[in-house]
């Protein structure tokens, strides 16, 4: 066998004056990158990029070098997003770097911006380039760093597009529809991006990722996907299935309680029909914004109702209060808080024992956005009239469970469409 031939290393050297040394270093550390990324394009090997100060480096360089803002450890956008998508990164290096993306936020909200709208500025560069140009399964599997950001650009405007609150309006063109100088379009691409940043550091590379995404778009959802979706660690409602459909079941749920509160109807639905305001009330009384200043465990689903100008959302309550709804601790007067158990007239085991009445539940992933919500009620209630032993009980309306919080990828995400039913009666 042929011996492999390393190629010879190749050396930037730059003089600059000491006050320039930050800007200096950021700029060939920007220029290498650029250099490795074309390079890896024609060659077959990987192109590793090294650098560092020289020994000459004198005394007040090193200051200078050893003074570099925090944010200065996180590689240039077109570097990280070839770590980030590549199947050679090792599963912790991904995590690792993730974690220090989004240590930002808390040290300097401001660099985590600029970090987001860097690494989105190479996603729009490689959906106009080859990523876009070469769809299928040639983009897909040709080793190079551009058609992986591409299958990332996909994935961006999927996720947008899942999301009807958005400028995209559920379209499936480009990400950069719409101009970037509009402040909430680019809170929302920066928020759409930080959820795929998370999907890569759990996958193996940006393909396997998109290749998910699109064999769950193929199939239909079970309830076995969506308690796989559900997040572990978190109590939620105990409940019997007493009639088990393809697309739909009609459940009994054991007792529970819950912390409520009801507010103006904001014009959406889900848990956004009364704004980021009441989630943070609720939160805020589960995490110790209480009389008793007692903090308790989070759980899941969030429960939500709109109807009218009015609307309601209610955080379910660890399981020590089940039994004794009085035992929480009390809400602080001012918070409009109130402590309640069977929400939205869901009858439990103890209130109704007879298999008379239930509660039908049509599950469903992705965003529950307004629109979305509005169509699954309907789908819901029409299932239900077809149906020849159930019948919507009187005086009550869907309501929508919510299971994962905001950072999780909408093609794993858990929710539901509930509304009170109970059994015809024979004639």
């Amino acid at each position: 066998k042929k011996r492999r031939r390393r190629s010879p290393p190749i050396y930037i050297l730059v003089h600059c004056q000491p006050g320039d040394m930050e800007l200096t270093i950021a700029r060939v550390f920007r220029t290498a990158t650029l250099f490795a990324v074309v390079a890896s394009a024609f060659v077959p090997q990987e192109v590793h990029l090294t650098g560092g100060l020289t020994s000459r480096a004198s005394s007040v360089v090193k200051a200078s070098a050893d003074n570099l803002p925090k944010e200065a450890t996180i590689p240039p956008a077109a570097l990280l997003l070839r770590e980030l998508t590549s199947s050679r990164t090792p599963a912790s290096a991904k995590e690792a770097r993730v974690k220090d993306i989004f240590a930002l936020r808390a040290s300097s909200p401001e660099s985590l911006v600029r970090t987001l709208d860097g690494l989105l500025a190479e996603v729009d560069r490689a959906a106009s380039g080859p990523g876009r140009v070469l769809p299928g399964w040639v983009g897909r599997r040709l080793p190079l760093p551009l058609l992986r950001t591409g299958c990332l650009a996909r994935l961006l405007a999927s996720t947008l597009a899942a999301d009807d609150s958005s400028k995209l309006g559920g379209s499936s063109g480009a990400a950069t529809a719409v101009a970037t100088e509009d402040p909430e379009w680019a809170r929302q691409r920066r928020s759409a991006l930080s959820v795929l940043l998370r999907q890569l550091a759990a996958a193996k590379s940006v393909r396997a990722l998109e290749r998910e995404v699109r064999q769950r778009a193929r199939r239909p959802l079970t309830m076995e996907d969506m308690l796989q979706f559900t997040p572990e660690g978190l109590e939620t409602p105990k409940y019997d299935v007493v009639d088990d459909k393809p697309q739909w079941q009609v459940r009994r749920y054991q007792g529970f309680s819950t912390a409520a509160l009801d507010g103006p109807n904001d014009g959406g639905s889900g848990s956004s029909s009364m704004g980021p305001r009441a989630f943070q009330t609720l939160a805020g009384y589960i995490f110790g914004d209480n009389e008793a200043e007692a903090k308790m465990a989070m759980t899941t689903p969030v429960i939500s109702d709109s109807g009218g100008d009015r609307a309601r959302m209610a955080f379910v309550l660890p399981s020590d209060y089940w039994a004794a709804p009085n035992s929480a601790p009390r809400p602080r007067s001012n918070s409009g808080v109130v402590i309640e158990g069977s929400p939205f007239g869901t009858t439990t085991l103890e209130e109704a024992p007879s298999s008379q009445v239930g509660t039908a539940v049509l599950w469903f992933s992705g965003y529950a956005t307004a629109e979305t919500v509005e169509s699954k009620k309907a789908e819901l209630l029409r299932l239900v009239e077809n149906e020849s032993t159930w019948e919507v009980a009187p005086s009550s309306s869907p309501f929508v469970m919510q299971y994962n919080d905001p950072f999780t990828a909408p093609w794993k995400r858990r929710n539901e469409v509930a509304i009170q039913v109970n059994a015809k009666q024979e004639t």
